[in-house]
């Protein structure tokens, strides 16, 4: 499948209108937003974290022994401050469950593949 170029600037267009922008305004005095890459690069999905670093985000490479345990996940995101985790809801409720949300957190995680299901 070929998919033309202005499909990507259309997609970021509309990220950073409905998800950016709002994500570095909450971000507080320094704006750093922290994004968390867990999609295998040959995944669709694993363009979303790299346009939030287009956008001007932070982004952590997660390693692949991470990213796919849960637990291991979640205390990667806690200690790394992460923001941003794109992930499908079901993987969501495990991470939840491993205590993603935890403290301390100032702000919870945007879950954008999450709320797209």
């Amino acid at each position: 499948m070929a998919v033309p170029h202005g499909a990507l600037a259309n997609l970021y267009r509309h990220h950073h209108r409905t998800l950016y922008a709002p994500r570095f305004e909450a971000a507080g005095a320094d704006g750093t937003v922290s994004v968390a890459h867990i999609a295998g690069l040959g995944f669709d999905a694993a363009w979303d974290p790299m346009l939030w670093l287009t956008a001007g985000a932070e982004l952590h490479i997660v390693a692949d022994d991470v990213r796919g345990d849960a637990e291991s996940l979640a205390g990667y995101c806690r200690s790394h401050g992460i923001d941003v985790l794109e992930t499908t809801p079901s993987y969501a409720g495990q991470l939840l469950q491993s205590g993603l949300l935890e403290p301390p957190r100032e702000q919870p995680c945007c879950w954008p593949s999450a709320a797209r299901q």
